[in-house]
């Protein structure tokens, strides 16, 4: 009976592990910084991001829109208003397009 029990924990604990890569694996996650150093955003977890620029950080928001896309939401805060970009992945790195950026090549770190 102890052999079975184990068995089956061992099961339980192999699916739990698959499950988790595939999940960690949907998101977006780590710290990405253009190529001039100028803007950085660190993924937090599967919907929360921090932008930083200008010497201050601005919290945000993101979602998958298909299979190569985020969209991306970053709060404003003061002389900055709401700003929504577009995300692709490229690779590792990614493409951010919105506000005053287009195309820009974010490295992750």
């Amino acid at each position: 009976m102890k052999v079975k029990n184990f068995m089956a924990l061992a099961i339980i604990v192999i699916i739990a592990i698959i499950m988790f890569f595939v999940i960690y694996e949907e998101g977006l996650y780590g710290t990405y910084e253009n190529e001039n150093g100028y803007y950085t955003i660190k993924f937090t977890s599967s919907s929360k991001c921090t932008w930083y620029q200008d010497d201050t950080f601005f919290y945000g928001n993101y979602k998958k829109t298909d299979n190569n896309k985020y969209e991306l939401v970053i709060e404003g805060s003061g002389i900055y208003m709401d700003t929504h970009f577009i995300v692709e992945m490229s690779g590792k790195d990614l493409i951010i397009t919105g506000g005053d950026i287009y195309k820009e090549w974010f490295i992750k770190k």
